[in-house]
């Protein structure tokens, strides 16, 4: 296995070892990403939302996710002087080339959750693909 290969195999040793994870929603669900197989979201919550509370688009995320089959947990953060983003992560690696607003989170659900299984099946971590 080469240096790269190996990086990439054991990606969470690696960080966990080396750089470690920030205390904030994004070290938060990189770690619960490397943690279990499970999807992390970094969600900051900023002033756009309108009439809906972080914590309730937090639910209907985990919920999407549920019904894709795959479980997620959402790490927030008020920013409420700038807009919401939300990362994506899975065995300590971004989903995602950049954060993206929770409206367009929504149309990326199902890529989201098949990629995801995709790369926790292929790294062992489930070792049965989900009945669809």
């Amino acid at each position: 296995m080469s240096d790269r290969e190996k990086l990439y195999q054991y990606r969470c040793e690696m960080i966990n070892k080396y750089v470690g994870f920030p205390d904030n929603p994004i070290g938060y669900a990189k770690k619960h990403s490397c943690d279990q197989a499970e999807i992390g979201i970094a969600f900051y919550s900023g002033n756009d939302l309108g009439e809906y509370s972080p914590e309730k688009i937090a639910r209907y995320f985990e919920s999407e996710f549920e019904k894709n089959n795959i479980f997620a947990k959402v790490f927030i953060k008020n920013n409420e002087n700038g807009n919401s983003s939300m990362g994506f992560y899975v065995n300590g690696e971004s989903m995602l080339a950049k954060p993206i607003t929770p409206s367009k989170a929504v149309a990326k659900i199902k890529a989201i959750s098949a990629d995801s299984l995709m790369l926790l099946y292929t790294k062992g971590k489930i070792k049965k693909w989900p009945n669809t």
